[in-house]
């Protein structure tokens, strides 16, 4: 126990992990004989227990209002939803202002009465949206008519063979579900997730066009491996060393197929195809700490609380070839004209783009919703993700032009063939070039609208929760440990 310059007394874990309760034994010599007679110690003990567990609720990943461009928002929640979306930017934005929490979605769910059965319910796509709608219109932070129009309308065209488990998509502190359950829950993120949840292990189509500016056509899928998680919770770790909550972005392999405009003469009018797959691992926020407001705070401002996040940026890599589940490792043909030749990578081609580092760690002050006024705050750290790309596909096209080949199919007397067509590698390569210069620039509006980060961290605290401190036990001994849901 420390005491400070205010004349307060500050108690100090003894462990790694972060305590949430003390007992205060007092001690004081008998006043009286006749005590004496009774109390052989000769002491005059009392004992008290309390516990005060602040909670947060945190996300990490870009913003789907934060992006921009209707066509591109749609897009990404066709795909996702299994059906035609045309929502205004008042539905979006409408969204993004709206909260609900896992009390409001109990109370409008039938057959759920605790945050467990909620968590562990599957529901089908449209019920699920359906269920978000019926939340929002009876939300204990208000009522946003726009927010649930735009469900009920999401609902209506969603695809019925899509399924969703609400607890692949918020990582709830184990053992206070019942005392999280209050927490708000920002609606743009949670329909992101539901909408990333019902694909999981299923591809999907590549929801946005992208722009090669007349250089090449591009079609892909998306495959999401993991859908992001928002993490409501304590800080610090756990008594295993383990952080105790925990949100994510989701995992990713994007495969794109390119096919090169631009005929080679030398080969019968051959096509070079070019197959690139994009891996992105999760990227990850621990709630490090909840410095609560008050007279022993140490730090300004004083009397609002402050959150202590520790980001980590995903590991990305894109390669040539096509991804299933791992990368190939082999070469990959570009360009194959049957009977004659084919030209093929001579080994495999991979470049990362994050290194999964983890930048400093982020503070953030008060106000937190669910406070009146207060907004969800959002800070970003790292590399623009349009750069990394770009740096990324530098590298690609720098160990392609030296890891090309051309092989003969047909007869090559006297090696005429092979003289004929000795520049055809530099011709491929010099046409995939400004290909790869503009695929960066493309592919950003795809990461953005997953919510995807590429050496960023763009971490948000969605809400901060203190209760005042409550005796869990009083009376001459304290063996008592206090309740999950105090």
């Amino acid at each position: 126990m420390q005491s400070a310059q205010n004349g307060l007394s500050i108690f100090q874990p003894s462990g790694a992990f972060a305590a949430d309760s003390t007992v205060v034994t007092l001690r004081r010599p008998a006043p009286t004989l006749l005590f004496k007679l009774f109390n052989p110690a000769n002491q005059m003990v009392s004992v008290a227990g309390a516990v005060s567990r602040p909670q947060a609720g945190i996300s990490v990943g870009s913003k789907l209002v934060d992006i921009g461009g209707l066509d591109g928002m749609n897009g990404l929640l066709s795909a996702l939803l299994g059906g035609p979306v045309d929502l205004g930017i008042v539905g979006y934005e409408g969204l993004a202002d709206a909260s609900v929490s896992i009390a409001d979605l109990i109370a409008v769910q039938a057959g759920v009465a605790t945050p467990e059965e909620l968590l562990s319910a599957s529901l089908s796509l449209p019920d699920a949206l359906s269920l978000l709608a019926d939340a929002a219109n009876n939300s204990a932070f208000g009522v946003n008519s726009a927010a649930v129009d735009a469900l009920n309308t999401l609902a209506g065209v969603a695809d019925p063979g899509r399924q969703v488990l609400l607890g692949d998509i918020l990582n709830i502190e184990s053992g206070i579900e019942g005392a999280a359950s209050a927490l708000p829950i920002n609606l743009a993120d949670f329909l992101n997730g539901v909408a990333q949840a019902a694909n999981t292990g299923s591809p999907v189509n590549l929801p946005v066009g992208i722009d090669l500016g007349g250089l090449a056509n591009v079609s892909g899928t998306i495959n999401i491996i993991q859908p992001l998680q928002i993490a409501f919770g304590r800080a610090g770790l756990d008594a295993a060393g383990q952080p105790r909550t925990v949100a994510r972005t989701a995992q990713v392999a994007i495969q794109l197929n390119i096919k090169v405009l631009g005929a080679l003469s030398g080969l019968g009018g051959a096509l070079i195809n070019l197959p690139l797959f994009v891996e992105v691992a999760s990227a990850n926020t621990t709630l490090d700490d909840i410095i609560c407001a008050g007279p022993s705070k140490s730090t300004p401002p004083q009397f609002e609380h402050t959150v202590m996040v520790s980001p980590r940026t995903s590991l990305v890599n894109i390669g040539i070839g096509n991804f299933q589940g791992n990368p190939e490792n082999s070469s990959v043909t570009l360009v194959n004209a049957l009977g004659i030749a084919r030209i093929r990578t001579t080994n495999t081609i991979l470049v990362p783009v994050g290194s999964g580092s983890n930048p400093d760690p982020m503070i953030f002050d008060g106000p937190f919703p669910p406070q009146a006024d207060a907004e969800i705050q959002t800070q970003r750290e790292g590399t623009d993700v349009a750069d990394a790309l770009d740096n990324a596909l530098a590298q690609l096209a720098d160990q392609l032009s030296n890891s090309v080949e051309l092989q003969i199919l047909g007869a090559n007397p006297l090696g005429i063939l092979s003289a004929l067509l000795s520049g055809i590698t530099s011709t491929v390569v010099s046409l995939l070039d400004p290909v790869l210069d503009l695929l960066g620039s493309a592919l950003t509006p795809v990461f953005d609208l997953l919510g995807l980060d590429v050496g960023t961290a763009d971490v948000s605290v969605q809400a901060v929760v203190v209760k005042q401190p409550r005796l869990f036990c009083t009376g001459v001994n304290c063996t008592a440990v206090p309740g999950a849901n105090l």
